[in-house]
C-alpha cells in the first residue's frame, strides 16, 4: 500500500512539473580576438612606423579585420570576448554607442526627392557596464591588457537596445584601428517603431590621418593641436571604397556611428 502510494504521488509530481514556470540563462555569445598589426592602405599609404630602430608597425587589425569584426547580439545576451594583445605595449577596449539612426525609403529614381529620410539622433553612454563597471574600458577603472596576455570582457547587454561600437581607449590607438560595431537588437516579441527594412547597413565614419599614430600622439603630448585630417573613412575605407545595394519603394536601415579622432562628425 505504501509502495502504490508512493507511486501514485510521484506520477502526479511530474504531470504538474511541465505547467511550472522554468527560468533558464539567457544566451550565450562568445568571441575569440587576436589585436595585432598588419598592412592598411585607407587613404592609398600604408600606416607605418619604427619604433625602437626594430619593429616596423602598421594600422591595428582585428583578427586580420580594419575595422573589427561587427558583434550581432540580441537583448539580454551574455557576451563573452576574449581578447589577445599581440602588440608590443597595453592595450585596452572601450565600449560606445553611435550618434545617429537614420531610415529612408528608397523611390523610383523619377521623382523629386527620391530618398526620403527620418534620422533619429541617440546621445548618451555606451553599453551599460552592469555589476562589472571595471570594465568600461577608460584607464584607471580597467586596466589595459599587457603584452603577450589576454583579458576576457564579461558583458551582458541586459534590457538594452541600439546600435554601438568598439574602440581602442589607450595610447590613441583609435588612430591607427581596432574598432568596429556592436549592434544589440531586440527580441523578436518586442516590436520596433518602424517597418522591417529591406536592408540595413553599419557605417563606422571618421577622419584618418596618413601619419601613424605614434606621430599623432607626439603632437598632443607636445601641447599641440591635431592638423586637418587627410580625410574621411567609411568602414574603413576612402571616398570611393564603399557601395550599397537598394530596393526601390523599400524602406532601408542605416546605422551611423562617428569613430572620429578629431574633426568629423
Amino acid at each position: 500500500m505504501g509502495k502504490t502510494t508512493l507511486l501514485v504521488s510521484f506520477v502526479c509530481l511530474l504531470s504538474v512539473l511541465p505547467s511550472l514556470p522554468v527560468r533558464g540563462e539567457d544566451p550565450y555569445r562568445f568571441f575569440t580576438w587576436n589585436i595585432a598589426y598588419g598592412d592598411i592602405w585607407p587613404l592609398g599609404v600604408k600606416q607605418q612606423v619604427l619604433l625602437y630602430l626594430i619593429f616596423s608597425f602598421l594600422g591595428i587589425l582585428i583578427n586580420g579585420q580594419f575595422p573589427g569584426p561587427q558583434i550581432e547580439a540580441v537583448t539580454n545576451d551574455n557576451i563573452i570576448i576574449n581578447v589577445f594583445n599581440n602588440l608590443p605595449e597595453p592595450f585596452l577596449l572601450s565600449w560606445s554607442i553611435f550618434l545617429l539612426q537614420a531610415n529612408f525609403f528608397v523611390r523610383c529614381s523619377c521623382q523629386k526627392n527620391s530618398d526620403v529620410w527620418s534620422l533619429k539622433y541617440l546621445h548618451r553612454n555606451g553599453v551599460l557596464q552592469r555589476k562589472n563597471c571595471w570594465q568600461d574600458g577608460v584607464y584607471g577603472t580597467n586596466c589595459p591588457i599587457p603584452p603577450g596576455q589576454n583579458f576576457t570582457y564579461a558583458l551582458q547587454v541586459k534590457d538594452q537596445i541600439g546600435s554601438y561600437f568598439y574602440f581602442p581607449s589607450l595610447a590613441f590607438h583609435k588612430a591607427a584601428g581596432g574598432f568596429g560595431g556592436f549592434r544589440i537588437l531586440s527580441r523578436p516579441l518586442i516590436p520596433v517603431p518602424f517597418p522591417p527594412p529591406a536592408a540595413d547597413y553599419t557605417l563606422l565614419i571618421g577622419d584618418w590621418y596618413k601619419t601613424n599614430h605614434y606621430g599623432l600622439k607626439g603632437v598632443l603630448d607636445g601641447g599641440k593641436n591635431l592638423p586637418f585630417p587627410d580625410g574621411v573613412l567609411i568602414n574603413g575605407r576612402g571616398w570611393n571604397g564603399n557601395n550599397f545595394t537598394v530596393e526601390q519603394g523599400s524602406p532601408h536601415l542605416l546605422l551611423v556611428g562617428k569613430i572620429a579622432v578629431s574633426y568629423s562628425a
